[in-house]
């Protein structure tokens, strides 16, 4: 129904004609079956009404995702970018449109590669859940937000450079902390900046950078 297919694996968005800013893909093969590819989502693109997703039965606006991958039996592994306008002089004063992420594994590990501009930031909202498998999360050096994390059933480890920039505390087997500047945190509620909530039945988490390890 949607435009936009996987692009090359592990490379940027090579053009703005593979951009989305609504893309719902739904996996139920067998055991083995991979979700791999790299997608590029840009929230401030306009689609009209009749190709998206109908909101399901009790849903609303606030519930609609910009990307949304499920799989039912096997691993999935993805890169995404997360693009936007850019800032100017001309809507300097206009917020930065929020993407909305949505990753959902039954039965199989989740591994993501998150990018975003470095030099302006489109701020996104992640949540990643996984009942049978562990989740290795790739934040962009940019993220600057609230960081949730909960695991019935193993570990919760994070690399050092993104524990050097948190602020953490843990409540019966879930982490919350703020990764990042916390001077403009008005709460979970108000907030329209960055945000990642990860949720393992039975799985490690571990987050680090995307580009930790990168050389040049």
């Amino acid at each position: 129904m949607m435009r936009l297919l996987p692009m090359h694996r592990r490379r940027g968005p090579a053009r703005r004609s593979g951009v989305t800013s609504s893309l719902q893909i739904a996996l139920a093969r067998g055991m083995g079956h991979q979700r791999t590819g790299t997608y590029a989502v840009d929230p401030s693109m306009a689609i009209p009404p009749l190709i998206l997703t109908p909101l399901a039965r009790g849903e609303s606006k606030r519930d609609f995702k910009n990307l949304q991958l499920i799989a039912k039996n096997g691993p999935i592994e993805v890169d995404i970018w997360v693009v936007g306008r850019g800032a100017s002089e001309s809507d300097s004063e206009k917020p930065e449109a929020r993407a909305t992420l949505d990753v959902l594994s039954y039965n199989g590990a989740v591994n993501i590669k998150l990018h975003t501009n470095p030099v302006t930031p489109t701020p996104f909202m992640l949540t990643v859940t996984s009942y049978h498998g562990g989740v290795q999360l790739h934040l962009p050096q940019s993220f600057k937000g609230p960081l949730s994390i909960t695991s019935n059933n193993g570990g919760i480890t994070y690399s050092d450079q993104v524990r050097a920039r948190q602020r953490f505390s843990e409540v019966h087997r879930r982490h919350f902390s703020f990764v990042g500047d916390s001077s403009g945190w008005t709460g979970e509620e108000e907030w329209e900046g960055d945000a990642a909530t990860v949720q393992s039945r039975n799985g490690k988490v571990h987050v680090s950078y995307a580009d930790e390890g990168l050389s040049g």
